[in-house]
């Protein structure tokens, strides 16, 4: 880790405002749950980038995410996951990852919405298959202790 980031601030000395540095700083230290250091990186690694629409774009808005879930702030997670599926709507993992978020915050519908495009689009992917199962059997604990006190 410390020759990457040697690495990497050798290269901010080359060109400062490159995204890719930025958001690889970012990764390093999300890898070390330094997740609050890390979201600041990705957060200046967006204000580089400047194609809003590009794949470097998307892939930062959903580390942004995946930071923010980690802090526990699920609705910047779920605006930064929303982001990436305008940029690429045909994104499995980003409806996986926006399906969690949703999931964490008791949304279990809409995690489960988010989980069967997820698996529409990615029919082989077993973490999105266990997911589903789990928002239903949400849902349906959800669903007996309601109907327990009606």
């Amino acid at each position: 880790m410390k020759t990457a980031n040697i690495s990497f601030d050798e290269a901010l000395k080359i060109y400062d405002q490159d995204p890719c540095i930025y958001n690889e700083k970012g990764v390093v230290l999300y890898k070390s749950r330094v997740h609050d250091q890390a979201k600041t990186l990705f957060k200046r690694s967006l204000t580089c980038c400047y194609d809003m629409n590009s794949p470097t774009y998307e892939t930062i808005c959903k580390n942004l995410g995946n930071c923010y879930r980690k802090l526990k702030n699920y609705n910047k997670a779920i605006e930064y996951y929303e982001k990436c599926l305008r940029i690429n709507p045909k994104s499995a993992s980003s409806y996986t990852a926006l399906g969690f978020a949703y999931h964490l915050t008791g949304g279990f519908k809409d995690a489960l919405d988010c989980y069967h495009k997820a698996s529409y689009l990615k029919s082989d992917d077993s973490l999105t298959t266990e997911l589903i199962a789990k928002a239903i059997q949400d849902i349906n604990s959800v669903s007996v202790d309601v109907a327990y006190f009606n």
